[in-house]
């Protein structure tokens, strides 16, 4: 039996478009500060890491650390990346969480996670693969995080 992926896809898209609507700031550089609301298509550069999670230059729009009160998504890393990626989000509480990688046409290509997690830290390895498990193309993606009413991206590039 052949399933179609558009119904999924249709879900991811409304996804998307309520964390937009509900929460109509990103979080920015710290979780004291929040940016006007912009387009959750709007990528606007990105945060360079190492192989080790060393900084290199920071895109200050991107990623939220949390706290011990807000769950948060660490930066990604090695980013960019011309193998798997690490990405990170923790908890301070048990929730409903939806980690998803978007292209550069707000198209949800990857469901990481998405369902009810525990407090705790959680290490995601993107395999730069898309649903359907095929390889995406160089380019610049977004990760969308939405947990315990904190809603956040970070933008990372394939090479």
């Amino acid at each position: 039996m052949i399933r179609s992926r558009a119904p999924r896809r249709r879900i991811a898209a409304l996804v998307v478009v309520l964390v937009s609507l509900i929460f109509g700031v990103t979080a920015c550089k710290d979780d004291s500060v929040t940016c006007p609301k912009r387009p959750l298509c709007a990528f606007s550069g990105i945060t360079r890491t190492d192989p080790n999670n060393t900084l290199l230059s920071e895109d200050p729009d991107d990623w939220c650390t949390g706290s011990a009160q807000e769950p948060g998504l660490r930066r990604a890393f090695p980013n960019p990346a011309s193998g798997p990626m690490n990405i990170e989000f923790s908890l301070p509480v048990s929730s409903d969480v939806s980690l998803l990688i978007m292209d550069q046409n707000c198209e949800i290509v990857r469901t990481l996670v998405a369902g009810t997690k525990d407090a705790g830290t959680y290490p995601v390895i993107w395999n730069r693969k898309d649903d359907s498990g095929q390889d995406l193309p160089a380019g610049i993606y977004r990760c969308l995080f939405q947990a315990g009413g904190v809603a956040c991206h970070g933008d990372v590039q394939l090479e």
